[in-house]
């Protein structure tokens, strides 16, 4: 017979239900002496002598029932030689039995091409439905409790698997496929047909039974002996008859009699068993009965030739390979498992020491000893390229111990990175000689021997890697389960991923911050130079406004009080002339603050310059010379023994150094406290980095300062007062208060000449003024420079 759809073979997809029924039309019908022999068994009235003579005509079914009667199993003293005689003999439902069998496997005989190199035998499927047929018959005569007749067991036994000779014969190909598919997977064969065919042997055989008109129990079994007793319909007719053919085909499975191309059990022999209450025992008496009478049916009936000690050691050869091939996949699984387990672990240890905010070099750390972990050799390194490309993190770990630094990125490494010679899916590959050559510098052993790079990926391109190196026998290790390896390697690409995202960020804030204070810097010069500007445009429309008026009223005073007789009238004229001049002297101090006067800039001695400002504080002061300290440069400091030279004006200097004496002095409690000042070289610091941070007539900030310190132990600034020190006509006394323009002015005097000035304080503990200024490069030089104005 021709296959009738060769397009199944190919297809990807299933074939549509109804197409597969189809074909099944091209079957031959049951023989019509099969039929008729099935009619005249069911008939009560029907007499040997009629079915015997029904049977004459068929020579060779004569000969397939004398063979039988004359078997072993009916144990008969004298041989069978006439028809008739086996009629009796064997009774009207083994006749039946065996006349149906005979005609089903003449249906479906072995063709050409059913040899070796099939995969799918079906003299095999024969073999295991009359262990089949045998086992339930033997189950219904012991367990007569179910009520089922040994001979309904023994055919729906029989034409249980009737469907897959049916697929098979229609489509052989396909059928091979199918058979190999389960055999492969280890798994149902019903699954492997729908995918195929679209439909199952079950309903392929249901639908040959209905047209052949095999009883409704037979269909039934035909069908539905897949499921389980719970899962059968309620409408069922014979649903003991096909939980036993269930049992049957477990338990002849299970003993490797034959072949179903059926490799999955849902539940053992036993499990069935106990469900229809057959004692365990029952079923363990079976196999060695069944071998020797299958083994002589299947001689009997033409499909196959074997004696009972044959098929019994066949049957144990398969149960043998079978239990092999478990034992193999199991190892195979325990080697998986313990891939995956070592994997999972040393993600586990990894993510454990990298924390959930760590760099790219704690990651790659992890990687390391993770690899180490997983891949169990002594040398393995890891790298991860920076998103800018011009530097790679390293990590190395060799004999337990993890490192890492950052690398320059050669460009031989660049060039392999951005284009790679291997796929992107590839789980390992040689070494480039570009990282080898890179972490050679760490460890001999990764330029010797062999060695290997698993890359890691993120984004569709490798962005680092780990590499090992590795001894021949370890070469296959990593491979055991690729699919262990490539979870491994993505699992580091996306916490890779992760890290550079987040070390992405933290530089991202980092500037972020930096540009604030940045701007808060350029804001706060902002508003120093235009506030004084403001307050100079306002002194002068001030000045202008106030000081005719000013002038009047003192001129006219004046005169009022030269002609003034009254004491009281002149105490008063005087005090009017007095608070005009104040007023004036204020007009005046607003001009000088606004627009001070260019600074001559010199090299000045810091050392002089405090000694001589000593005496005049403590007289302005009235301070004792033991609260007043002064404290030169300690003796590690560099040029310690050297006098220290500022670029300044010396009297603006003067005048800024006095007005932060006179706010310490002011702030020690009753006169009782200690004022020290000292000074040093420094480097520039950051709070003194800005947009105003130039030294006059210079683009770039010098190298070194000097910083003179005034520290007292008064009782120290809140931080609203020490926000707003600087402020003009700011003073956070009430009683007496100055005008507010000191500190503001010498800040204005101290930026003006390159220099910065800054307060520290804290409530309880004091307060420090720093004024730094550039150090002179030429302290001997005469030369005066001057700032810009």
């Amino acid at each position: 017979m021709r296959e009738a759809s060769p397009v199944a073979d190919d297809a990807r997809a299933p074939m549509a239900p109804e197409l597969t029924l189809s074909h099944l039309d091209s079957l031959p019908t049951l023989a019509p002496i099969a039929v008729r022999v099935l009619r005249l068994a069911a008939r009560p009235e029907t007499q040997l002598a009629e079915l015997a003579g029904m049977i004459r005509a068929d020579q060779a079914l004569t000969g397939r029932l004398l063979s039988l009667a004359n078997s072993a199993a009916y144990g008969v003293r004298s041989p069978v030689t006439t028809l008739e005689r086996a009629v009796v003999l064997l009774g009207y439902r083994a006749v039946r039995n065996t006349v149906l069998a005979v005609k089903v496997f003449e249906a479906f005989s072995t063709r050409q091409g059913d040899g070796e190199r099939r995969v799918f035998k079906r003299a095999e499927l024969w073999k295991h439905a009359l262990g089949v047929a045998c086992a339930a018959k033997r189950l219904a005569q012991r367990e007569t409790r179910l009520g089922i007749d040994p001979e309904e067991a023994f055919v729906a036994g029989l034409l249980h698997d009737l469907g897959k000779v049916a697929l098979d014969s229609v489509f052989p190909r396909a059928y091979e496929r199918i058979f190999a598919d389960a055999e492969a997977a280890r798994g149902d064969i019903a699954d492997s047909e729908r995918a195929v065919l679209g439909i199952d042997h079950l309903v392929a055989g249901r639908y040959l039974a209905q047209r052949w008109s095999l009883p409704q129990h037979l269909q039934e079994v035909i069908w539905l002996h897949h499921l389980s007793s719970q899962g059968l319909p309620a409408s069922a007719a014979a649903p003991g008859l096909i939980a036993l053919v269930q049992l049957a085909d477990t338990l002849v499975r299970e003993m490797r009699l034959g072949a179903s191309g059926n490799f999955a059990f849902y539940e053992s022999a036993t499990e069935l068993g106990q469900q229809l209450g057959i004692r365990p025992e029952t079923l363990a008496e079976l196999p060695r009965e069944l071998t020797s009478e299958v083994a002589e049916l299947a001689s009997v009936l033409g499909i196959d030739q074997q004696t009972p000690e044959t098929l019994y050691y066949e049957t144990l050869a398969k149960a043998n390979a079978e239990l092999a091939r478990l034992n193999a996949d199991l190892s195979r699984e325990v080697r998986r498992l313990s891939s995956a387990a070592r994997g999972f672990l040393a993600l586990t240890h990894a993510d454990a020491q990298a924390g959930a905010t760590a760099d790219v070099p704690t990651v790659i750390e992890g990687f390391a000893a993770a690899a180490r972990e997983l891949l169990k050799v002594e040398y393995v390194g890891a790298f991860a390229e920076r998103p800018a490309g011009d530097v790679v993190d390293l990590a190395w770990c060799v004999g337990g111990k993890t490192q890492s630094r950052v690398e320059p990125q050669s460009e031989a490494l660049r060039a392999w990175l951005q284009n790679p010679d291997v796929a992107l899916d590839t789980l390992r590959l040689p070494a480039p000689p570009a990282l080898r050559s890179l972490l050679a510098a760490v460890a001999d052993r990764f330029d010797s021997g062999r060695c290997w790079m698993l890359p890691i990926r993120a984004e569709r391109r490798f962005v680092g890697g780990i590499v090992y190196a590795a001894q021949p026998v370890e070469d296959e290790a990593p491979l055991d389960d690729p699919g262990v390896l490539g979870a491994f390697l993505a699992s580091l690409g996306r916490r890779l991923s992760l890290a550079s995202a987040a070390a992405s960020a933290r530089r991202q804030a980092e500037e972020l911050a930096t540009a604030g204070r940045s701007m808060k810097q350029v804001a706060a010069g902002m508003l120093r130079v235009r506030l004084p500007a403001v307050i100079a445009e306002i002194a002068a429309g001030a000045g202008h406004e106030l000081n005719g008026p000013l002038s009047v009223i003192s001129g006219r005073a004046q005169m009022l009080g030269k002609t003034a007789t009254d004491p009281e009238v002149r105490r008063v004229l005087q005090l009017i002339q007095s608070k005009a001049h104040e007023c004036s002297q204020i007009v005046s101090e607003l001009m000088d603050f606004a627009s001070p006067p260019a600074p001559q800039i010199a090299p000045v001695n810091v050392h002089e310059l405090l000694a001589a400002l000593f005496d005049q504080w403590l007289a302005q002061s009235g301070l004792p010379a033991t609260q007043l300290r002064l404290a030169p440069p300690q003796a590690e400091q560099p040029d310690a023994a050297q006098p220290l030279f500022v670029a300044a004006d010396r009297e603006q200097l003067a005048t800024v150094l006095t007005e932060v004496f006179r706010n310490a002095a002011e702030a020690l409690v009753d006169s009782r406290g200690q004022i020290s000042v000292s000074w040093r070289v420094v480097p520039q610091p950051a709070w003194g980095a800005g947009p105003l941070w130039r030294a006059p007539g210079t683009a770039a900030a010098p190298a070194e300062y000097v910083e003179i310190a005034v520290r007292d132990n008064g009782p120290g600034m809140p931080p609203d007062v020490l926000a707003r020190a600087f402020d003009p006509f700011f003073s956070h006394k009430r009683a007496g208060r100055r005008r507010g323009l000191g500190l503001p002015r010498a800040q204005r005097i101290v930026e003006l000449q390159g220099g910065h000035i800054r307060l520290e304080s804290e409530p309880g503990a004091g307060t420090q003024a720093l004024v730094l200024l550039p150090r002179s490069a030429a302290p001997l030089a005469a030369a005066t420079r001057h700032a810009p104005g």
